[in-house]
């Protein structure tokens, strides 16, 4: 709390490590993992922060029932394996919501990501991923992008991209919900979500604040 530091957590080389009902606020990085197997993070707050969660050489990890509020990064994975992000509210960070360069498994389910992207990006970003399933969240109002992704593969079907009409695919003139573009990716949001989605996510975002 306070003046920003620089760090909140750090752990390299570890395994079963748990974060659970913490609160962080006014970090640099608030934790940061390098190469840490069997990881959760639960039920925690992290607010005004240049990154919420960066993994590196990880794998096996869960963030679930978190909000990631006023940052400017909410979550980063690099070179990563097996990673979810479960019931969890990501919003208001200025880059981006939750992003995952050369990663093999990642989940996002069940998450309310919104509002993300004034400075210089948007909502999910996935580069070099393989088995990518981004599924039953509520994608709306991210300002470039609610999903981007290059070199990928992307299971984003059952989400609610703020239309009832589905995503937008054009970023001139976006003339439906959040926009979800690539490059040399395959991005499957069709079926999608003509409502949104229920998820805990509310739930958590009341019980942290408290």
């Amino acid at each position: 709390h306070g003046k920003m530091s620089w760090a909140g957590i750090f752990s390299f080389n570890s395994s079963s490590i748990s974060i659970i009902n913490s609160k962080f606020k006014n970090n640099g990085c608030s934790i940061f993992f390098h190469a840490v197997s069997n990881f959760e993070i639960k039920n925690s707050h992290f607010a005004f922060y240049e990154s919420g969660v960066v993994a590196e050489l990880s794998k096996n990890g869960i963030v679930r029932e978190c909000t990631f509020e006023n940052g400017e990064f909410g979550l980063e994975f690099y070179l990563c394996r097996n990673i979810a992000i479960k019931h969890c509210n990501i919003h208001d960070n200025e880059c981006v919501g939750a992003m995952a360069q050369g990663i093999i498994g990642f989940t996002i389910y069940k998450c309310n990501v919104y509002n993300n992207g004034d400075d210089c990006g948007g909502g999910i970003g996935v580069s070099q991923g393989i088995f990518v399933r981004i599924n039953s969240n509520n994608i709306f109002n991210n300002s470039y992008y609610g999903i981007y992704a290059d070199f990928s593969i992307v299971n984003a079907m059952h989400n609610y991209y703020g239309s009832f009409l589905g995503p937008s695919r054009n970023m001139t003139h976006p003339l439906r919900g959040d926009i979800v573009y690539g490059f040399a990716s395959i991005i499957i949001t069709f079926p999608w979500k003509v409502f949104p989605v229920f998820t805990k996510a509310e739930y958590c975002l009341q019980r942290v604040k408290k």
